[in-house]
């Protein structure tokens, strides 16, 4: 093979493969970011309905104290 017609596709294919793996790498990063977003989002909801029941017990709680606490100030 001709060297000239090697040089010039070394020329073409050496920018082509690494803008390739670059595009390659930023979806990937992509991909990886999406699914970290997914995570997160089901952990927030899952921690959401934790704080939410929480909070309803603690009011349930402070509701029962108030009356025992009243009569032990009158």
């Amino acid at each position: 093979m001709d060297p000239q017609i090697v040089e010039t596709i070394k020329a073409f294919v050496g920018p082509a493969l690494s803008g390739g793996g670059v595009l390659g790498f930023y979806l990937l990063y992509r991909k990886f970011e999406a699914e970290t977003r997914a995570s997160l989002r089901e952990d927030n909801e899952t921690l959401r309905t934790e704080n939410k029941d929480l909070r309803a017990e603690n009011k349930d709680l402070r509701e029962g104290r108030r009356p025992r606490d009243e009569e032990s100030a009158v």
